[in-house]
C-alpha cells in the first residue's frame, strides 16, 4: 500500500513539477519574444528616417518634394523583404547622380542606433528567489492556511459547522478580490504589483483553493450541501478560477488545477461518494482543459490528466466497490475524451504516412491526447476486474474501443489508437478470473486422442467465451471496413486479424483443459477463412497501391490462422513446428507483395520460436519415440532449421538486413541442435539423463567442427556474419570441452572408464585421434574467421592429441578397457619407446613433405621426451634384452634422424662438400 501510495504521489507531482518547469521556461520565452518585437520596431523606424533623409531631391516640377515623405506615420510596422531591399537601394545611389556625385556621406550603422536601446536587465538569482519562487510559495502557504483554519475550527468545537464553511468561503473571495484589486490598481501597490507581478496570481489561487476545500468540506463532512448544489458550486469556483485565470495568466490555472486536485485529500471523510469526488475532478479538469484549449497553455494539460488517472488508480485501490463501476467507467470515458477533444480544430500539420514521422513531428496537443488515451487504456481493465467481470465494465470497455476507432478514423495521425484498444480488449480477456479447472471431455474421442463436440463449454465459461467472440467480431469487422479510406490501411488491417486470432490463442491458454481439441482447430479454420476472404476482396482492388500491403496482412493472418490450427491439434514440439512453418509462406507472401511489415512479423515469430526451442528447458522433458528416427526432435528441430533457411533465402532476394541474419542463425543453431541432440539420445536413450560422459563428448565435439568446418568453408566463398559467428562459437565450444574435459575431467586414465574393445577404432579414437585431425583440418581456415592467432596454439593442441592417443592406445593394447596409467610389464614400459619413436618419425615424415616446420619441431618434441625416458627410466627400470633393444632403437633411430636432416632438411651445398674434402681439392688444382 505504501508503494502503491508514493507512485501516486509521483504520478499526481511529476506532471505538476514538469508544467511548472514548463511555464517558466514559457515566461521566459515570451519576455524574450517581446524583446524582438520591440528589436524590430526600431529597426524599421530607423530604416525609414534613413530612407527619407537620404533621399534625392526633386529635379522637374512634377516631383513631390521632399517634405510629403515626412508626412509619412512613423509607426508603420514595416516587411521584412521590403526593409531588405529599402536598405540595399540606400546603398546604391541612382544613375543620375553617379556622374556627379557629391561629397560622401557618413551614415551610421543601424546597429550603432541599436546599441542605445535600453535592455532590460536579466533577473538574477536573488530576484528570481524573491519576486516569483517566494510568491508562490506564499501562495500555496496561504492556500493550506485556510484549509488548516477549518480543520483547527472543526477540531477546538469554535462555531458550528456551517460558520466555519461559510468564514473559510468569504477568506477565500476576500483573497481573490484582494488579487484583482491589486492587478488593476497597481498604483496602489507600490508599482510592485504592475501587470507581469506574480503576487495577485498567487492571492488569486490561495483564495481559489480555500474556496474549493469549503465548498467540499460543506458536502463531503457536514452535509450541508445537497449533491446536486455542491457539485454546481464547485463547478462554479472551476469556472471563476479558469476565468481569472485568463486575466491574469498561467500561474493562477496551475495553482488552482493543484488546489483542486488535492483538496479532496486534505478534506476527507469516512463516507466517501465516487459519485461526488469523480463529478467534481471531472469539473476541474473540464474547467483546466477549457482554458489550456482557448490560451493554448498546452503544457498545463498533462498536469490535468495525470491528476485525473491518479485519482481514479487512488479510488481503484483503498476505495472501489463493485457498485462504483458505473461512475467509474463514465469517469474514464469522459477522460479519455476530452484528452482527445480538449484540443479539436487544432491544426495538425501534414506528415509522411509511417509512425516514426508521426513520432518525431508530434505537437503538445498530440501528445496531451496520448498520454490521456494511455492512462485511461491502463485503467480500463482494472475497472473490469475490481467489478468482477461485470456486463457495465465491459460496454464501457467496448464504448472505449468505439472511441478510439472513431478518433483514429477522424484523425489519421492518431490511428494508433486501434492498436492501443486492441491490447486493452487482450490485456481483459488474459486476467479474467475463471473458476478452478476441471476436465470437460467431450462425449466422442476420436482416433489419436482429439476430442470433438459433447459439452463444449460449461455455464461458468459462457462469459468469458461471448466476451472474446464479441470483441474479436468487432475489431475483425470494424478495422476491415475502416481501412478502405485510411491513410495507412496497414494498421487498420494488422488489428482486424491481430487481436482475433490473440483472442482465439488467449482464450485457448485459459481454458484449452475444458474444451476439446478439434473445436480450437475449427475455429481458428473459421478465422483463416475469414481473412482469406478479406485478402479476396481487397486482391480485386490491387491496382490500388495504397491497399496492397494490406492484403499481404491477411494473407499472413491465413496463414497464421492455418498455423494455430495445426497447433492446437498437436502439443509441444508440434507447436512449436506449427509457428515455424509460418515464416516461409510469410515470406513468399512478402517477396509476392513487397510489403515490409512482413519482415518485421517474421522477426517477432522467429524470437518466439527460438526461445521456444533454444531456451526452453521443458524440451528435456518431452516424451520421445521408440527409435532415434522416429523421435519429436527429427521434425521438432529439422522443420525449424528448414524453414527458416527457406525463409531467409526468400527475405534475402528482397533486401539483406538484420531480419535475414536472425534466420540464418536460426537455421544454423537449429541444425547444431538436431544434431547435438540425437546424439544424446543415441547415447543416453534421454534428454534428461545426468550423465555426460567421454564418449558423447567425443561425439560432440566432432560433430561441432564438423559444422564449425563447414561454415569457414563457406565464409570463405560468400562471407556472412552467420557463417562468422557460427563458425567461432563452435569453434571456441569445441576447444573448450576437448581440453576441460577430454583431456582432464573425463580422461579415461583418471576416471577408469572402459574405453571399447576394438584396437584403434574405440572411444580413444573419437575423443582423441579424430579431433585432432579435425583441429589441424581448421588451421587451414582459421584466418578467414579472424582466429588466426589460434593456429599454432590450435596446431598443438591436436600434436597433444595425438600423444595421447598413441600412449593410451600402447596402454590399451596390454591393459585392455580399463587404463590405469601405470605400466603393468617392462614390455609394455618399453612400447611406449616405440611407439614414441615411431610417432616423432612420422610426424617428421610429414613435416619434411609438407615443409612444415611445427611438425619437425614436434617431432624433435617427441624424440627428446623418448631420449629421456630410455635414459632416466628404461636404463633403471629395463634389464636384459629389452635394456639393449630400448638403447639400440634409440640410437639406430637417432643417427637415422639425424641423417635425415641432413639429406633432406638442411641439404650441403657442392662447395660445402668440396671444401670439406682438401685432397680433392688439391687434385683438382
Amino acid at each position: 500500500m505504501a508503494f502503491l501510495i508514493l507512485l501516486i504521489i509521483v504520478v499526481v507531482l511529476a506532471p505538476i513539477v514538469l508544467a511548472i518547469m514548463a511555464f517558466v521556461r514559457t515566461g521566459r520565452h515570451d519576455q524574450e519574444i517581446r524583446d524582438l518585437k520591440n528589436r524590430i520596431e526600431l529597426l524599421t523606424h530607423q530604416v525609414e528616417a534613413d530612407l527619407v533623409s537620404r533621399s534625392p531631391e526633386p529635379s522637374a516640377p512634377g516631383e513631390a518634394p521632399p517634405e510629403a515623405m515626412t508626412d509619412a506615420p512613423q509607426d508603420v510596422v514595416m516587411d521584412a523583404e521590403f526593409v531588405d531591399e529599402g536598405i540595399a537601394e540606400s546603398a546604391e545611389p541612382p544613375e543620375e547622380e553617379q556622374e556627379e556625385p557629391d561629397e560622401p556621406e557618413t551614415v551610421p550603422p543601424i546597429a550603432a542606433n541599436v546599441a542605445h536601446e535600453p535592455q532590460r536587465p536579466r533577473q538574477g538569482f536573488e530576484q528570481k528567489l524573491t519576486v516569483q519562487w517566494m510568491v508562490w510559495l506564499g501562495g500555496v502557504a496561504i492556500a493550506l492556511s485556510g484549509v488548516f483554519l477549518v480543520k483547527y475550527a472543526a477540531d477546538a468545537g469554535y462555531f458550528g459547522p456551517a460558520a466555519r464553511c461559510a468564514m473559510a468561503f468569504l477568506l477565500g473571495i476576500a483573497l481573490v478580490t484582494g488579487a484583482e484589486w491589486l492587478r488593476r490598481n497597481p498604483k496602489h501597490g507600490l508599482a510592485r504589483f504592475a501587470p507581469g507581478s506574480y503576487v495577485p496570481q498567487a492571492l488569486t489561487a490561495a483564495g481559489l483553493f480555500t474556496a474549493f476545500a469549503s465548498v467540499y468540506a460543506a458536502y463531503g463532512l457536514f452535509n450541508l450541501l445537497a449533491p446536486l448544489v455542491a457539485f454546481a458550486a464547485l463547478a462554479l469556483i472551476a469556472v471563476c478560477g479558469f476565468g481569472l485565470a485568463l486575466l491574469q495568466g498561467p500561474f493562477v490555472a496551475l495553482l488552482g488545477l493543484v488546489g483542486g486536485l488535492v483538496t479532496p485529500l486534505l478534506v476527507s471523510t469516512d463516507t466517501p461518494s465516487a459519485l461526488g469526488l469523480f463529478s467534481y475532478v471531472t469539473v476541474i479538469i473540464a474547467s483546466c482543459l477549457a482554458v489550456v484549449r482557448y490560451m493554448r497553455w498546452w503544457w498545463l494539460a498533462f498536469g490535468a490528466i495525470a491528476g485525473g488517472g491518479a485519482w481514479a488508480l487512488l479510488w481503484f485501490a483503498a476505495q472501489h466497490t463493485p457498485g462504483d463501476v458505473l461512475v467509474m467507467g463514465a469517469f474514464l470515458l469522459a477522460l479519455a475524451a476530452m484528452s482527445l477533444f480538449f484540443w479539436w480544430g487544432y491544426e495538425i500539420k501534414e506528415r509522411p504516412a509511417n509512425w516514426l514521422a508521426d513520432m518525431r513531428g508530434v505537437t503538445m496537443p498530440e501528445l496531451a491526447g496520448w498520454t490521456g488515451a494511455i492512462i485511461v487504456a491502463f485503467l480500463m481493465p482494472g475497472l473490469v476486474q475490481f467489478s468482477d467481470q461485470s456486463f457495465a465494465s465491459l460496454v464501457f470497455v467496448a464504448i472505449l474501443c468505439g472511441l478510439y476507432g472513431w478518433f483514429a478514423r477522424r484523425v489519421p495521425a492518431f490511428d494508433g489508437l486501434l492498436v492501443l484498444a486492441g491490447l486493452v480488449v487482450l490485456f481483459v480477456i488474459s486476467a479474467w478470473q475463471l473458476p478452478g479447472v476441471r476436465e470437460a471431455y467431450g462425449e466422442f474421442p476420436l482416433p489419436g486422442g482429439w476430442r470433438f463436440l459433447g459439452p463444449i463449454l460449461d455455464d461458468d465459461l459462457v462469459p468469458f467465451a461471448t466476451t472474446a467472440a464479441v470483441f474479436g467480431a468487432m475489431f475483425a469487422a470494424g478495422g476491415f471496413f475502416g481501412l478502405w479510406q485510411a491513410k495507412r490501411p496497414t494498421v487498420w488491417a494488422g488489428v482486424s486479424g491481430a487481436v482475433p486470432i490473440g483472442l482465439l490463442v488467449l482464450s485457448y491458454l485459459r481454458i484449452n483443459e475444458r474444451v476439446p481439441d478439434l473445436n480450437w482447430s475449427i475455429l481458428a479454420l473459421i478465422l483463416a477463412g475469414i481473412a482469406v476472404t478479406a485478402a479476396r476482396m481487397l486482391n480485386a482492388r490491387r491496382d490500388d497501391p495504397r491497399l496492397l500491403p494490406a492484403l499481404g496482412v491477411y494473407a499472413a493472418v491465413a496463414v497464421s490462422a492455418l498455423s494455430f490450427a495445426a497447433t492446437m491439434m498437436f502439443d509441444r514440439a508440434l507447436l512449436t513446428v506449427a509457428l515455424s512453418l509460418q515464416l516461409p509462406a510469410l515470406a513468399w507472401i512478402a517477396h509476392v507483395t513487397g510489403v515490409k511489415l512482413l519482415r518485421w512479423i517474421a522477426a517477432a515469430l522467429a524470437g518466439v520460436v527460438l526461445a521456444r526451442l533454444a531456451l526452453n528447458w521443458n524440451v528435456l522433458d518431452y516424451p520421445l519415440g521408440r527409435s532415434i528416427a522416429s523421435n519429436w526432435i527429427i521434425y521438432g528441430y529439422g522443420i525449424p532449421a528448414a524453414a527458416f533457411y527457406w525463409a531467409a533465402r526468400q527475405f534475402k532476394q528482397l533486401r539483406d538486413d538484420h531480419v535475414v541474419t536472425l534466420l540464418e542463425g536460426g537455421a544454423l543453431l537449429f541444425a547444431t541442435l538436431l544434431v547435438s541432440l540425437e546424439i544424446r539420445v543415441l547415447v543416453e536413450g534421454s534428454l534428461g539423463a545426468g550423465r555426460y560422459g567421454l564418449f558423447e563428448q567425443s561425439l560432440q565435439t566432432v560433430s561441432w567442427l564438423v559444422i564449425a568446418l563447414s561454415r569457414m568453408w563457406s565464409h570463405a566463398a560468400r562471407p556472412r556474419f552467420t557463417n562468422l559467428w557460427g563458425a567461432r562459437i563452435l569453434m571456441c565450444l569445441a576447444l573448450a570441452q576437448i581440453v576441460f574435459l577430454q583431456l582432464l575431467a573425463s580422461n579415461p586414465v583418471f576416471t577408469g572408464d572402459p574405453v571399447g574393445r576394438l584396437p584403434v577404432f574405440n572411444d580413444l579414437f573419437l575423443a582423441y585421434a579424430l579431433p585432432g585431425a579435425l583441429l589441424l583440418a581448421t588451421t587451414w581456415w582459421l584466418g578467414r574467421i579472424g582466429f588466426g592467432g589460434l593456429t599454432k596454439p590450435v596446431q598443438f593442441l591436436s600434436f597433444i592429441l595425438f600423444f595421447v592417443f598413441v600412449s593410451m592406445e600402447v596402454q590399451h593394447a596390454y591393459q585392455g578397457q580399463v587404463l590405469t596409467g601405470v605400466a603393468q610389464s617392462d614390455a609394455e614400459f618399453y612400447s611406449y619407446s616405440v611407439a614414441w619413436l615411431g610417432f616423432a618419425l612420422v610426424l617428421l615424415a610429414l613435416g619434411i613433405y609438407r615443409q612444415a616446420p611445427m611438425l619437425r619441431y614436434a617431432s624433435l618434441a617427441v624424440l627428446l621426451l623418448t631420449v629421456a625416458k630410455v635414459f632416466l627410466l628404461d636404463m633403471a627400470d629395463l634389464t636384459g634384452l629389452l635394456r639393449v633393444a630400448s638403447f639400440l632403437g634409440l640410437g639406430l633411430c637417432l643417427v637415422g634422424i639425424g641423417y635425415i636432416y641432413q639429406r633432406f632438411v638442411f641439404p650441403l651445398s657442392d662447395d660445402q662438400e668440396v671444401g670439406e674434402n682438401p685432397e680433392s681439392t688439391r687434385t683438382e688444382s
